[in-house]
């Protein structure tokens, strides 16, 4: 049996806009217009939503370009490992309007064992840095919704 949701069970929500076709996931509603809404928000969930992952992404690409799933999921996958390469290799990466992912160096510098509290020498490393883009920030910003810690 399929899930039934929306005063009618049409599987149509009745906000934002009047009911968009939510891409149905167990644990929230993603909607075409980028909007997460939580499960807490139904009665009939209890489950609060958790981490967005790979799949989940592919998923919602899938539908909001209404393209195969594996497809999606593939091109998803070949995106983020083009990165990781770009990254490995000293590429600085610019998304516009998303954000720049690039490596820097920390420098080596003494640190201290917490457990201990004995001075150790912490090395040098490369790590990765993103920068989020200004209209990433503002729209975060304002949607006014933070995970509680």
């Amino acid at each position: 049996m399929s899930p039934r949701f929306g005063p009618t069970g049409t599987g149509r929500l009745p906000f934002l806009g009047g009911g968009l076709s939510p891409a149905f996931d167990i644990n929230h509603f993603v909607l075409y217009t980028y909007d997460v809404v939580p499960v807490s928000q139904f009665s009939h969930f209890t489950t609060p939503p958790m981490t967005i992952t790979k799949k989940d992404l592919a998923h919602a690409v899938a539908q909001k370009l209404e393209f195969p799933k594996n497809h999606t999921l593939a091109a998803v996958q070949e995106a983020l490992d083009t990165i990781v390469e770009l990254l490995v290799s000293g590429e600085r990466i610019e998304l516009r309007n998303f954000g720049v992912f690039e490596v820097k160096l920390r420098q080596a510098r003494d640190g201290r064992n917490p457990k201990t509290g004995e001075s150790v020498k912490v090395p040098a490393r490369r790590v990765v840095v993103f920068k989020p883009g200004k209209e990433m920030e503002n729209r975060v910003a304002a949607s006014g919704k933070a995970k509680k810690k």
